[in-house]
């Protein structure tokens, strides 16, 4: 797609960030999977005028229904809403309609730290016995071992049944969602948007109570769920190895082994952004869209 315009990159301080805060009528926070999309939606629901906290800030808000409960549910309408992006279409919608008033902040992963994260959130989950998302198999046949809180898993299958169908939490990567049609809608409608690494969750709390709900103390960690101790029985020699220590070892390869990318598209445009952020010693990127 030609553009009249392009995104020019610039590190945003504290200061700055919070005049475009007091300067915008409401704010939308939008993440992929395992970008701090918990602890946003928690201090939301805290921060948010009380009849409209219990909207339950969906992770579709782009779904016809939930689009018509925000406008319907109460008269007091909310003012920070935190949505996960799963479509890329859906990120690009709320990119060119937006009003100026808005401010979207994105919260940002790499997409490595990402896909790391997913896979511990869903093995842990089924190691839990939790229903979501559904395990592809009866837990008892899934894991070679259930003790106590320790669940064994085969290599082979980790990757057969998880990491080659990456599904879940796993699939709705930043690199699906940041696409040539994201970045083209940043360039010919101007959102009035910013990235911040995820691990600034707690930063960027601080700085919309002080607008929205200054009566609030404290903010919402990353939050961190109870350990569950997921090994990996390896092929090579039967050893078992913390999943943690297996994803550390492997990661260097999974993306380009199970081709993560291959739906991609823009990836030149998200790795320079990228390593803008990295750069910013605040967290904080402007995305501002320029004549060219």
């Amino acid at each position: 797609q030609n553009s009249v315009a392009q995104i020019s990159w610039k590190c945003t301080n504290d200061s700055e960030l919070r005049r475009k805060i007091e300067s915008s009528d409401n704010v939308i926070i939008a993440m992929p999977a395992k970008a701090a999309g918990t602890s946003f939606k928690r201090f939301a629901r805290e921060c948010n005028p009380p009849k409209s906290a219990d909207i339950g800030f969906p992770s579709n808000i782009y779904d016809r229904k939930n689009m018509k409960e925000i406008l319907t549910h109460s008269w007091d309408m909310p003012r920070i809403i935190p949505a996960h992006f799963w479509i890329p279409e859906h990120l690009s919608k709320l990119l060119r309609n937006a009003s100026r008033k808005t401010l979207i902040i994105y919260s940002h992963r790499d997409e490595s730290s990402r896909f790391n994260s997913a896979v511990k959130h869903v093995l842990t989950q089924w190691c839990k016995g939790e229903p979501n998302p559904p395990i592809p198999e009866p837990r008892s046949k899934f894991f070679n071992k259930i003790d106590g809180d320790n669940c064994y898993l085969d290599e082979n299958k980790l990757i057969d049944k998880v990491l080659q169908p990456h599904r879940f939490e796993m699939h709705f990567s930043t690199n699906r969602i940041l696409t040539c049609q994201s970045y083209h809608s940043i360039e010919e409608y101007a959102p009035n948007m910013i990235f911040v690494d995820y691990s600034n969750a707690s930063k960027i709390q601080e700085l919309l109570s002080e607008k929205y709900c200054p009566n609030m103390k404290s903010t919402f960690e990353i939050t961190t769920p109870k350990t569950y101790m997921i090994y990996i029985t390896r092929e090579a020699d039967g050893e078992s190895v913390l999943l943690s220590d297996w994803m550390d070892r492997k990661m260097p390869f999974l993306e380009w082994t199970l081709q993560l990318n291959d739906q991609a598209s823009c990836l030149v445009k998200t790795r320079q952004m990228e390593d803008e952020l990295d750069s910013c010693e605040g967290g904080f990127l402007d995305a501002k869209s320029v004549p060219k």
